[in-house]
């Protein structure tokens, strides 16, 4: 390019041909600033079709930009490749170009942005260390079964009260005592907004806890025909339509929320941040105000991390579906030690309406999505709030001050399987002190209640630990779990993957 710029994307136009031969599928984006030393910001696999590829990345200066075709968007055996157009893209501000500025120590790190054929909107970690895309609205219980209620985008709208599938029968039993009306928000949209995206925790002796987003929290029992007990309210905070809510501390019953907007849409975001503490099914919840929030957010996501600190990332000022105005383009990290937020270095790519978050076994956090819309102009977008990408989030526990990876503690052996109750032995390299578990989590639409941590004290000492899991299973949800060990200064090993069961 014959100088150097500070690139944050590029685009390539297919060759408008009727067969769509030699449409890139697989492919990998590099650049430099000499044309000896490469560094990759992008790579994954394009969809097929004839639109204009866009990949957005985390800026860098560069004066040579590589493309790397891997295969054929329609047939990756077919040996060609053709580009009508490539266009790059400098980082401006009121079309004037911005100085480079590298990421701050101690702020995480954001890694090489991953192309999708498809625009991940809902997504859970498999135990191969995949990631499955899909959409969810319902909650995994104690026992395998599993919990719904409200719903009103489908089907009839209002009166939709909980009900419970048992998949050993494959039978759905309505819970006619699990009423949705205390849960409903007064949403500007009416009832099929207000019975949305319900903060549901499975609990103990099969009950649900829901706590928000409506300001009212309450208790589900799921045995016989259902009950529904009010449970308080998270004070001041209002309705928090399309906020978080994470549990980060599994055995005191801790839960975060943050965020939100009184209504689903076309409503100002709110920063407000809450600890809400359960103990006894059915009894009122301890709620406390926390540190809010630098930036509003609706339709942001949070992610539990293994040294327990919350990562919270995306999300809008103003809540507008498939629109990225307003966009918070920095995450924030809650210590729970302190009660503080720490805003972390920008991404790249805006992440509000249909995005999703999900924890890594390597510790890093999967950010991706948002939009679904099409040309999205009827509600007010435009083709770019589509986002068929995702970036990988590096916290700051891996990260060295000159941005260097950590020396990692290592699990080298455990057991993969453990029955609820279970002592578990741990053979680590040196230096741990603690270790946690993490249920693999299922986000969609902010929505990430399988994920919760819980913090385990070990026994032992030099390279060789046990651990105990905890024996109830509404505290220990069945399932899979990740398990980390972290030294001294908090940095975490790769999670070893653990199946519990009652």
């Amino acid at each position: 390019m014959k100088t150097t710029y500070n690139l944050q994307a590029i685009s390539i136009q297919p060759r408008p041909a009727a067969s769509g031969n030699g449409r890139i599928g697989g492919h990998k984006i590099e650049v430099s600033t000499d044309n000896t030393t490469w560094l990759v910001v992008a790579l994954g696999t394009y969809n097929n079709d004839a639109t204009t590829k866009k990949t957005t990345f985390v800026t860098r200066p560069a004066r040579y930009v590589k493309i790397t075709a891997t295969t054929e968007a329609q047939q990756a055996s077919n040996p060609w490749t053709s580009i009508a157009e490539v266009n790059v893209f400098q980082d401006v501000v009121n079309s004037s170009p911005t100085p480079y500025t590298p990421p701050v120590a101690g702020k995480g790190s954001w890694e090489k942005t991953i192309d999708f054929p498809l625009i991940p909107a809902a997504a859970s970690l498999l135990t191969n260390g995949k990631i499955l895309l899909w959409s969810s609205f319902a909650k995994d219980n104690f026992d395998g079964r599993v919990f719904t209620i409200g719903g009103s985008w489908s089907g009839a709208r209002g009166g939709k009260n909980g009900e419970i599938f048992d998949p050993a029968a494959n039978i759905w039993s309505l819970l006619s005592g699990a009423l949705v009306s205390p849960m409903l928000t007064n949403d500007a949209g009416g009832v099929w907004r207000a019975d949305n995206h319900a903060w549901l925790f499975a609990w103990k002796n099969k009950t649900v806890f829901q706590a928000g987003p409506s300001i009212s929290m309450n208790w589900y029992d799921t045995t016989g025909s259902g009950s529904t007990t009010g449970a308080g309210k998270r004070l001041d905070d209002g309705h928090a339509m399309n906020g978080n809510a994470v549990m980060y501390d599994a055995l005191a019953g801790k839960i975060l929320t943050a965020g939100g907007a009184s209504d689903y849409e076309n409503s100002a975001a709110r920063t407000n941040a809450y600890v809400i503490t359960i103990g006894s099914p059915k009894t009122t919840a301890t709620v406390t105000k926390t540190q809010s929030m630098t930036y509003a957010r609706s339709f942001a996501n949070g992610v539990v991390l293994p040294d327990g600190t919350v990562f919270i990332t995306g999300g809008q000022a103003y809540a507008k579906p498939f629109t990225d105005g307003t966009s918070a383009l920095v995450p924030e990290i809650w210590d729970p030690a302190t009660g503080q937020w720490s805003q972390m270095n920008p991404m790249a790519i805006p992440r509000n309406y249909h995005s999703v978050a999900l924890l890594m076994a390597d510790a890093t956090v999967f950010n991706g999505g948002g939009g679904l819309c099409g040309p999205c102009t009827q509600y007010g977008g435009t083709a770019d709030s589509n986002h068929f990408d995702a970036e990988i989030f590096v916290p700051p526990y891996l990260l060295n001050n000159d941005g260097t990876r950590r020396t990692r503690p290592t699990i080298n052996s455990v057991a993969s399987s453990a029955k609820l109750g279970a002592t578990l032995s741990v053979a680590t390299s040196s230096g741990v002190t603690t270790f946690s578990l993490i249920r693999f989590g299922t986000a969609t639409h902010t929505v990430d209640t399988d994920q919760r941590r819980i913090p385990l004290t070990p026994t032992g000492s030099g390279t060789s630990f046990t651990v105990t899991v905890p024996a109830d299973p509404g505290v220990a949800l069945p399932g899979y779990w990740l398990l980390f060990a972290m030294d001294a200064v908090g940095t975490p090993s790769v999670g070893k993957i653990i199946k519990l069961s009652v």
